[in-house]
């Protein structure tokens, strides 16, 4: 898929439906009520690409990024009073740019945690505790805490060390 960058510091992009792969339509009219035309389509969040895409074809193309630009780059306190304020029409775009966030939020933060060393101890620990949880949802968080415990351990030697 091809798009314009609308808004390069709010990762705001802008697309025609024709640009739309055929995945992506039929992607779109699978989540939407039965009978929706693709042509109602006003904007989402392209995961691949970390940018929110507008419709340019949507006949409200202009009011469409007005919100997004407005949402996208308001304070969380003003993200929270728009969302108060929207109209019921525009809650679901406000859902799709909430949920752009906690995505580019949750990209940042791996991208981060991937950036962190882990010495062949820990992973046998880490394989350890994937081993004997069985659930991976647990150990996920039991995994995080081990992190954090080793968090707390880095700092206090390095601020023993300092001391």
């Amino acid at each position: 898929m091809k798009f314009e960058v609308v808004n390069e510091k709010l990762k705001i992009a802008a697309c025609g439906l024709a640009d739309l792969t055929m995945e992506q339509a039929q992607s779109f009219l699978r989540q939407w009520e039965e009978g929706a035309s693709i042509g109602t389509l006003t904007l989402f969040y392209d995961r691949e690409s970390g940018y929110v895409v507008l419709n340019r074809d949507n006949k409200d193309y202009k009011m469409y990024l007005d919100i997004a630009e407005g949402y996208l780059g308001a304070s969380a306190e003003g993200r929270e009073a728009l969302d108060k304020e929207a109209p019921e029409g525009l809650h679901e775009t406000i859902r799709v740019l909430k949920n752009s966030l906690i995505w580019r939020k949750a990209d940042r933060d791996i991208y981060q945690a991937k950036k962190n060393y882990i010495d062949d101890s820990e992973r046998i620990t880490i394989r350890e505790i994937i081993k004997r949880s069985g659930d991976k949802t647990g150990a996920a968080c039991i995994a995080f805490r081990y992190g954090v415990m080793c968090g707390k351990r880095a700092e206090r030697a390095r601020r023993k060390k300092t001391a």
